[in-house]
C-alpha cells in the first residue's frame, strides 16, 4: 500500500485517502454462562459458550481477578459453594468481549411440611390495588377481592387494567429431588417455596420468562406467587418439572392446596 507524505503545506490536491483496517472495532461476542443442576446430586454445573468461532473464554470465580491470564474454560465444571462467576471472550484480531456474570447457588434440601390434616383443594387468591407496582409493595395495597383458585388464572381486573395478585397455599411434589420452575409474565412476578424466593421475574416488562430450581423432599411445601400488571397487556404462566424424567407442564390443580 502506498500513501503520500502527510504535509498540509505541500498538499495541493483535493483527493482524499482512506485506510481500512480489518476487524477494527470488532469485539468478540460476550460469552453466555449456563448454570444447570445434576438431577442426582443437585450440584450446580457451569457451562460457557461464545458465538465468536474459536474464541478463548477465560473466567474467574468469586473475588478472583478476571484478565487475559485467567483460567481458560474447556469443559463444564461443578461448583461446590455459592459464588459469582465472571467470564470474558478473547479472539486474535478482535477486542475482548464484554464481561458476563452469573450467580451460582448451592440449593439446600427443603424438607416437606408436617401436616395435621389434608389441606383443602385450591389456592387462596387475593387481588390488590397497590400504590406502587413493585413486587414488595403488592400486598401493602388495598385488598379488593379474594377467593379460592384451582390455578393461576388472572382476575378480570388484572387483565383489563392495573392491579396486583397473590396466590398462596401449598404444592405437593411426589418424589425427592430437584425441580425446575418457570414464570412467564407481563409484568412482574415471583415464586416462593417455603418462604424462599425461587424465581424472580420482577420489573415492568412484556411477556418475559425466568426460571429457578429447588431441591425438595417428597410432600407438601409452602407456595406463594406474586404478580402485578402495571398497565397495558397482562399475562402469567407458571410451569414446573422434576429434573429426573423432566417434562415441563403447568402445575396441576391436584398438586395445589390451602
Amino acid at each position: 500500500m502506498y500513501l503520500p507524505e502527510y504535509n498540509p503545506a505541500k498538499q495541493t490536491t483535493n483527493a482524499a485517502f482512506a485506510i481500512r483496517i480489518s476487524n477494527f472495532g470488532a469485539y468478540a461476542a460476550t460469552p453466555q454462562i449456563a448454570v444447570n443442576y445434576s438431577p442426582v446430586t443437585m450440584q450446580p454445573v457451569v457451562s460457557m459458550t461464545s458465538e465468536t468461532p474459536n474464541a478463548v473464554i477465560r473466567y474467574a470465580i468469586g473475588k478472583e481477578e478476571l484478565s487475559e491470564k485467567s483460567k481458560v474454560y474447556q469443559q463444564p465444571f461443578a461448583v461446590t459453594q455459592d459464588a459469582a462467576i465472571r467470564a470474558q471472550a478473547f479472539q486474535t484480531g478482535m477486542m475482548s468481549s464484554n464481561i458476563q456474570e452469573a450467580e451460582v447457588k448451592i440449593l439446600p434440601f427443603m424438607p416437606g411440611l408436617s401436616m395435621f390434616r389434608q389441606p383443602d383443594p385450591g389456592l387462596t387468591r387475593k387481588v390488590f390495588q397497590p400504590d406502587r407496582y413493585q413486587l414488595e409493595n403488592i400486598e401493602q395495597g388495598a385488598l379488593i377481592g379474594s377467593d379460592i383458585s384451582t390455578g393461576f388464572q388472572l382476575d378480570p381486573q388484572c387483565v383489563s387494567g392495573k392491579c396486583g395478585m397473590v396466590w398462596q397455599g401449598y404444592i405437593y411434589v411426589d418424589s425427592d429431588g430437584g425441580y425446575q420452575f418457570w414464570l412467564n409474565s407481563d409484568d412482574g412476578s415471583a415464586l416462593y417455596l417455603d418462604t424462599q424466593k425461587i424465581v424472580d421475574n420482577g420489573g415492568n416488562h412484556g411477556m418475559q420468562e425466568k426460571t429457578g430450581y429447588a431441591n425438595l423432599q417428597k410432600g407438601w411445601h409452602g407456595l406463594k406467587v406474586i404478580y402485578f400488571n402495571s398497565g397495558g397487556d397482562a399475562g402469567l404462566k407458571v410451569d414446573y418439572a422434576p429434573l429426573v424424567g423432566k417434562v415441563r407442564q403447568e402445575i396441576p390443580a391436584a398438586a395445589l392446596a390451602h
